[in-house]
């Protein structure tokens, strides 16, 4: 995965969307998985402000002599990404999430809460560890934290699927004003969908 490829995806506008996103044509036969390796995710770190470009420089170094332990690291990350996935797409879905995937939530919420410092992130604010540039586990606490920002706030409500039939999946928060917003990007899935509408009028 390059920059480019990560700086196509439109931002959700919350960081814990943001990581489910790391996974693109979810409801699609064959689904993109962006974070195909270590690098992928240090890349998506440093891109997010979740580490410096000093940190990401020794995570990739520190890959090249301990690779089962940062194979490990991202099997840990994806592993939490489906967990997010899962809860917000049952809350989507108007279910109750499994209490297992609350729990691992909570857990690593937790984590963000111990020795961690408030600072700006973006136009909000975010919890994180003074050694958070060495440490991605602090990352995962960070977006941990996000998630249960979002999940206590009565803009969850707000959290939407791309309604795209091709099975795009990539969740959003529909800041529209009337909420109405369907697809992930007007500029991409929307558009898509209102050519198939005027191809199919035009054929009737």
């Amino acid at each position: 995965m390059t920059e480019t490829a990560f700086n196509s995806l439109e931002p959700s506008g919350r960081l814990c969307l943001d990581f489910i996103n790391t996974v693109h044509w979810r409801e699609a036969a064959q689904p993109v998985e962006r974070l195909g390796c270590f690098a992928d995710l240090v890349e998506w770190a440093r891109q997010m402000e979740l580490l410096s470009p000093s940190a990401a420089r020794e995570a990739l170094e520190r890959a090249r002599t301990l690779p089962d332990q940062d194979r490990g690291t991202l099997r840990h990350a994806m592993s939490f990404r489906e967990t997010l996935y899962r809860i917000f797409i049952a809350t989507i879905r108007g279910q109750a999430p499994e209490p297992a995937d609350l729990e691992v939530l909570t857990r690593m919420a937790g984590q963000a809460a111990i020795a961690s410092v408030l600072v700006p992130h973006g136009s909000h604010f975010v919890l994180r560890r003074p050694d958070a540039d060495a440490d991605l586990d602090s990352m995962l606490a960070t977006i941990a934290v996000s998630a249960m920002e979002l999940l206590t706030s009565p803009d969850l409500r707000r959290v939407r699927q791309c309604a795209d039939d091709r099975g795009c999946g990539l969740l959003f928060f529909d800041s529209s004003k009337n909420q109405t917003r369907r697809w992930c990007s007007m500029g991409i899935c929307g558009n898509r969908a209102k050519r198939r509408r005027n191809y199919h009028r035009h054929r009737r």
